[in-house]
C-alpha cells in the first residue's frame, strides 16, 4: 500500500492464559482527509455548574492564640515600638507561634474516618 508494509491479520496470545486476540485489517488509507471539527472540543452544556467548595474549617482555640502571637509580633516589629526595645519580645511571640502550630498540628487521621483512609471525592 503505497510503499507501506502492514499486516492484515494480527494474532495476540499470552503464555500460560487461554485468552487470544485476532485484529483483521478490512481497509487501509493513507493520508485521509479529516475534517477539523472532529479535534474540536466537546461543547459543554450551559447549565453545567461545579459543585459549591466545602465549607471552611473552623479553627481550633490554639490555632487562633498562634496567629495573634504571630500577628502581634508582627506589628511590634513593623511598628518599631519604642525605638526597638520591644524587638525580643516581637521575637519571642512570632517564635512561640510557630512553635504552637507546629506542637498543635493534628495527627494521624481525622476522628470522624472511618476505617479507610483513601481518597475523599
Amino acid at each position: 500500500m503505497g510503499g507501506l508494509k502492514f499486516a492484515f491479520e494480527l494474532d495476540s496470545s499470552s503464555p500460560g492464559a487461554e485468552i487470544t486476540q485476532k485484529i483483521l485489517v478490512d481497509k487501509i488509507e493513507l493520508d485521509p482527509h479529516i475534517d477539523d471539527s472532529h479535534f474540536d472540543k466537546p461543547q459543554v452544556p450551559s447549565t453545567a455548574e461545579p459543585p459549591a467548595p466545602p465549607p471552611f474549617p473552623r479553627f481550633r482555640k490554639s490555632t487562633l492564640g498562634a496567629f495573634a502571637a504571630i500577628a502581634f509580633g508582627l506589628v511590634i516589629l513593623a511598628l518599631h515600638v519604642d525605638g526597638g526595645s520591644f524587638t525580643p519580645v516581637a521575637l519571642i511571640a512570632i517564635l512561640g507561634g510557630v512553635v504552637s502550630l507546629v506542637y498543635n498540628m493534628r495527627q494521624g487521621p481525622p476522628t470522624d474516618s472511618g476505617w479507610d483512609d483513601g481518597a475523599v471525592v
